[in-house]
């Protein structure tokens, strides 16, 4: 292997506390242990901006929840981080919220939409929910900011996914697809009981559809037609396939609402916390090169962080 530990993006979950309900997440049935102040928070981005990190993702929880996020996120800016996100439920993302944070420096907002009105509500727990997000786009879609949509496949709202991508053609933003596993933190004790699509023909349907939008280039879905002969495995079949092998531990470094530093994944432990040890520390660290490795060579739970980007990185091996 001559991979090297070189991350160059962040995801910063800031926060436990959220004010959706997903039957998706359960998140919010926990609590930050330590709300750490935006004083320390300044100084991890600025060790991440040592170490390489050029983009952020900030994430929950509800980031918005936490009043200091929009003075964060301006210390990202002057510390130099161009590459800034914000992934958000929309419940609070307002105009002058919004505005605030394109003031402060956001590049690009990440929403969750799981379907269309009331579907959408229902997974989400909270009813407005999707005409909130609605508001989001109808507020952006003339704006110079990026806006992507991500969508959790559920059996639930499977026949909602066309319409979502039309949503996301309609507003001209990005579209994405995220598969429920078992694995990543948010993912767990959630009652998974019938979550996961099972109909053939209804995974076949929205396969081809897909298909059919990559064809056209008529919608920025972030899926590339060489993948969905693997999406249709993966839902048919349970899992991943083992012979895709995982680089977000040498891509990318994740650090949660409690200091914990992951390698660019939830599905395993923490390989340090940034009360006992610096990001430098712990990025150069055997434990960090270890784990990373083991997840190139699937020695891991499997998970769906960053599928679509494994996955490109596996077609480019047989290329």
């Amino acid at each position: 292997m001559n991979m090297k530990v070189a991350p160059k993006s962040s995801t910063i979950y800031l926060t436990n506390i959220c004010n959706s309900r997903c039957k998706t997440c359960s998140v919010w049935k926990n609590h930050t242990k330590i709300e750490h102040p935006l004083a320390r928070w300044i100084e991890v981005i600025e060790e991440l901006y040592r170490v390489g990190i050029i983009n952020i993702n900030f994430s929950g929880g509800e980031p918005l929840l936490r009043g200091d996020i929009y003075g964060l996120i301006e210390k990202v800016r002057d510390i130099g981080i161009k590459g800034i996100e914000l992934s958000s439920n929309g419940l609070l993302l307002n105009k002058d919220a919004i505005d605030k944070f394109i003031s402060a420096g956001v590049k690009r907002f990440n929403l969750s939409i799981d379907g269309i009105g009331e579907m959408h509500d229902r997974v989400r727990g909270i009813k407005g929910s999707f005409n909130a997000n609605i508001g989001v786009l109808d507020y952006l879609k003339d704006s110079n900011v990026q806006v992507a949509i991500h969508t959790n496949l559920l059996e639930e709202n499977i026949a909602d996914l066309p319409k979502i991508i039309e949503l996301s053609e309609c507003y001209n933003v990005f579209w994405s697809l995220n598969i429920i596993n078992d694995t990543q933190y948010y993912f767990r004790g959630i009652d998974k009981q019938g979550l996961s699509p099972k109909n053939l023909e209804k995974i076949e349907y929205l396969v081809g559809f897909i298909e059919d939008k990559l064809a056209s280039n008529s919608v920025k879905i972030l899926l590339k037609k060489e993948y969905l002969p693997f999406l249709k495995r993966i839902l048919v079949q349970g899992g991943l396939m083992p012979e895709i092998r995982c680089i977000c531990g040498f891509n990318s470094i994740y650090i949660n609402a409690n200091m914990d530093v992951f390698t660019g994944c939830t599905a395993l432990n923490p390989v340090g916390n940034l009360s006992n040890h610096s990001i430098e520390e712990i990025l150069h660290g055997e434990g960090y090169r270890v784990q990373a490795e083991r997840m190139f060579n699937r020695n891991c739970p499997g998970c769906t962080c960053s599928m679509w980007m494994n996955m490109d990185h596996y077609l480019n091996t047989l290329s």
